[in-house]
C-alpha cells in the first residue's frame, strides 16, 4: 500500500511532468530532423542531384529508422496515459488538459498503428493527423510552471490564454477597419485603372494591389500590420488622386498608429495582471510548502511538547537549510532572528521556562513580506509590545508596593493617635 501511494504521488508530482516534458522535447527534435531529411530527399528527387538510386535507398533507410522511433514514442505516451489513469482514476477525465492529451495519444495510435498498416506511409490523408499530433508540444508549457527560469515565458503564455476574449474582439475590430478601408480604396482606384490615359504598367500594378476586394484587403492588411507599409505604394499615391493620399494619411493615423497602440496597451495591461497573478500563486504555493515544513518542525524541534524552544534548540532550528532559505526570503539576518527570539522569550519568562513560543515565531515569519524594512518593523513591534508589557508589570508591582506602604503608614498613625 505504501509503494502504491509513493508511485501515485510521483505521477502527480512536478518531477513526472518534467520527465514527460523532456520526452516531448526529444520527440519534437526527432520530428524536426525527420522533416529536414525528408525535404532534402524531395530536393534530390526533383532536381536529380543524387543519381544512381542512392538517394532512394538512403531515404528508405531513414524512413524505417524514424518509423521505429515513432513507434517507441507512441508506446511511451500511451503508457503515460495508462499510468495517469491508474493514478487518478475517473478524476482524470475531469480536466480538459487531460482530455486533450488523451485525444492526441489516440490520434498518434491511429496514425502509427492503424493507418500506416492499412494504407501505407505515403497516404496524404495522414498529414492532418500528423499535424494534430504536434499539439502535444503544447504540453511542454505545463512543465514551465515548475521552472523559475521559464517564468517570463510562462507569464506570456498565461497572458495569451487569459486574453483570448480581448484578442478575439481586437481582431474583429481590425477586420472591420480593414474591410471598410479595402472597399473604399478599391472603389477609389477604379477610375484610375479604367482611365486609358494613364500608364499601362502602372494601371496593371494598381490592379494587382487594389483591383479586387481580395487584393485590396491583403494590401490594407500589410499597411495595417507594418507601420509605414504604404511607402511601397508611393509612386501609385503620387500618380493617383489626392483622395488616395488623404486615405492613406487618415488610415495610418487612426488604425495603424492609434488603434494598434491601444490594443498593444491592452495586452500590456493583461501581461502585468498575469504577472501579478503568477506572483500571487507562487506566493501561495510557497506559503503552503512552508506551512507543511513548519508542521514537520513542530515534531522534530519541540521534543518535550512544551510548545516552546530554548536558545540551543533555536540555533539548531535556524541552521536547517529550509529555514535558512525562509529567513533569507523574508530578508531576516541571524541577528534579526536572535532579536525575535529575545522578544518572544520575554513573553515566556512569566512561565519560568525561558523558551520562545514556537508558534508565535512561525506567525512572525509568515507575516513578513520579504523586505528588510518590513521585517524590522515587525521585530520592533514585538519588542515594543514586550516593553509595554514589562512597563505595565512594573507599574502594577509599584502600585502594590505603594498600597502596602500606605497601609503600613496608616496603621502606624492610628497606633500613635491611640497612645
Amino acid at each position: 500500500m505504501l509503494k502504491e501511494a509513493a508511485w501515485i504521488e510521483f505521477v502527480r508530482s512536478d518531477k513526472f511532468d518534467l520527465l514527460i516534458g523532456f520526452i516531448i522535447l526529444v520527440n519534437t527534435l526527432v520530428m524536426l530532423v525527420n522533416v529536414e531529411l525528408t525535404g532534402i530527399g524531395v530536393r534530390d528527387e526533383l532536381f536529380g542531384e543524387c543519381p544512381g538510386g542512392i538517394c532512394n535507398a538512403r531515404d528508405t533507410e531513414y524512413k524505417e529508422i524514424f518509423q521505429a522511433i515513432e513507434h517507441g514514442f507512441t508506446s511511451i505516451f500511451l503508457l503515460e496515459i495508462l499510468i495517469r489513469l491508474a493514478a487518478s482514476g475517473v478524476q482524470y477525465f475531469c480536466h480538459l488538459l487531460h482530455l486533450g492529451d488523451l485525444a492526441i495519444v489516440v490520434i498518434s495510435v491511429i496514425d502509427v498503428w492503424v493507418l500506416q498498416v492499412l494504407v501505407g506511409s505515403d497516404s496524404s490523408g495522414m498529414a492532418v493527423l500528423r499535424i494534430a499530433r504536434l499539439a502535444k508540444l503544447a504540453k511542454v508549457f505545463r512543465v514551465m510552471r515548475v521552472l523559475r527560469a521559464f517564468k517570463p515565458l510562462r507569464i506570456l503564455v498565461n497572458t495569451i490564454a487569459n486574453s483570448l476574449s480581448s484578442l478575439l474582439w481586437s481582431m474583429t475590430l481590425l477586420f472591420v477597419f480593414e474591410l471598410i478601408g479595402s472597399i473604399f480604396i478599391a472603389q477609389l482606384f477604379q477610375s484610375f485603372i479604367n482611365d486609358s490615359y494613364n500608364d499601362l504598367e502602372l494601371r496593371r500594378r494598381v490592379w494587382e494591389r487594389f483591383g479586387t476586394w481580395s487584393r485590396s484587403m491583403l494590401s490594407v492588411y500589410e499597411i495595417t500590420m507594418a507601420p509605414g507599409g504604404f511607402i511601397q505604394y508611393r509612386d501609385i499615391i503620387d500618380s493617383a488622386s489626392p483622395l488616395v493620399l488623404l486615405f492613406f494619411v487618415l488610415y495610418g493615423c487612426t488604425v495603424t498608429f492609434a488603434v494598434i497602440r491601444v490594443i498593444t496597451a491592452l495586452f500590456l495591461r493583461a501581461t502585468l495582471s498575469a504577472c501579478d497573478q503568477d506572483d500571487n500563486q507562487e506566493a501561495l504555493a510557497t506559503l503552503k510548502m512552508r506551512n507543511e515544513f513548519a508542521e514537520r518542525l513542530k515534531v522534530g524541534i519541540d521534543v518535550d511538547g512544551s510548545g516552546g524552544i530554548d536558545m540551543e534548540e533555536f540555533e539548531i532550528l535556524i541552521a536547517i537549510p529550509e529555514m535558512k532559505d525562509w529567513l533569507s526570503d523574508v530578508g531576516l539576518s541571524h541577528d534579526g532572528a536572535a532579536r525575535i527570539f529575545a522578544a518572544l522569550q520575554q513573553e515566556a519568562e512569566d512561565d519560568s521556562t525561558g523558551e520562545m513560543n514556537f508558534h508565535a515565531f512561525l506567525v512572525v515569519l509568515t507575516q513578513m513580506s520579504g523586505q528588510a524594512r518590513s521585517c524590522d518593523l515587525l521585530i520592533v513591534s514585538h519588542e515594543s509590545q514586550k516593553a509595554l508589557n514589562q512597563t505595565a508589570k512594573l507599574l502594577q508591582s509599584l502600585t502594590k508596593h505603594i498600597a502596602v506602604i500606605e497601609q503600613h503608614v496608616g496603621v502606624t498613625r492610628s497606633e500613635v493617635e491611640f497612645d
